[in-house]
């Protein structure tokens, strides 16, 4: 229910094309209105958007959560 009711809010957000340039580059570009795929998951998973969300930091975030789960 909370993922149906976080994409109703932020259905038409745009892709954060520029901000993957975070992950090639130096510079810490993001965007407030926009955001990319995996960010968007680990939104719904609740890992709020303080630090720079990686595919890598979602993977690992979703490990302990099944930990969690299975003991």
């Amino acid at each position: 229910m909370k993922a149906l009711n976080t994409f109703k809010n932020m259905k038409g957000t745009q892709y954060d094309f520029i901000g993957l340039l975070a992950f090639i580059t130096p510079w810490n570009v993001n965007s407030k209105t926009k955001m990319y795929c995996f960010e968007w998951c680990a939104h719904i998973l609740g890992m709020g958007t303080k630090t720079r969300i990686t595919p890598e930091r979602l993977l690992a975030h979703l490990h302990i959560l099944k930990q969690n789960q299975s003991g």
